[in-house]
Parts: structure tokens; C-alpha cells; sequence
């Protein structure tokens, strides 16, 4: 499909897709776990992505004016505590979830729409 305005976010560019470019609406298995709490949802993938590696501790930009779902999980994908943060306060939410000793790893999605967004890891 075509990006016909704002609005469409690439989960592998981690970035905003600009107008009119190309990018495909994918279905995509976010949380795999044999658990309850396994899900898939759309995500959009700009048709030039390339991957994001943020640095640890680092947010991108495009994430910043969003409101997030913050999941966290624990190693046998079972939702452990959970919360919603603005994006130019992630670094505290997501820290605040990581220092649960039984959090494995956290989820953000898109608060307004539901959609999933990124996997958070550890950096060690």
C-alpha cells in the first residue's frame, strides 16, 4: 500500500513512513509464548526499511509524542505488571519495569489504537 498521510509507523525502521511511500500491512506474531496472553496484530513495514538498533537506554525520536501500553512479561510470557507512560517519559517506565527481578522483557504498544509497537530487552 501507499502511505496516504501521517500516521503509519514502521516496526522495523522504528521511524514514521512519510506520504507517499510504499510500505506493506503485515500480520504479525508480536508475543509467540505458549500462554494465554500470546498475540499477533498489524504492524506496518516501510518498503526501505532498515532495522533500528537503538542504543541501550536510547527512545527514537518518533516515539516520543505517542502514549504507550507498557507490558511487562516474565520468562514464560506471562503478563506481570503493565501501565501506561507518555513517550517523553518511557526511559522511567520501562526502567521502573526493569527492575522487577521477574520481568523478562517488556511490549509497548500504541495506547490510542492497540497496535503493537517494539520489544524492550535488557541491554546486559
Amino acid at each position: 500500500m501507499t502511505a496516504d498521510g501521517p500516521g503509519y509507523f514502521c516496526r522495523v525502521a522504528l521511524d514514521h513512513v512519510g506520504t507517499g511511500s510504499d510500505l506493506l500491512l503485515l500480520s504479525y506474531a508480536h508475543h509467540p509464548a505458549a500462554s494465554p496472553y500470546r498475540a499477533s496484530g498489524p504492524i506496518f513495514v516501510g518498503h526501505a526499511a532498515v532495522r533500528a538498533h537503538p542504543a541501550p537506554g536510547e527512545i527514537p525520536d518518533a516515539m516520543r509524542p505517542g502514549l504507550f501500553a507498557v507490558k511487562a512479561y516474565d520468562a514464560q510470557g506471562d503478563i506481570v505488571d503493565a501501565d501506561v507512560a507518555e513517550g517523553v517519559a518511557l526511559e522511567s517506565g520501562i526502567a521502573r519495569f526493569l527492575r522487577r527481578p521477574d520481568t523478562a522483557f517488556l511490549h509497548l504498544h500504541f495506547a490510542r489504537r492497540g497496535c503493537y509497537a517494539c520489544r524492550v530487552e535488557r541491554a546486559d
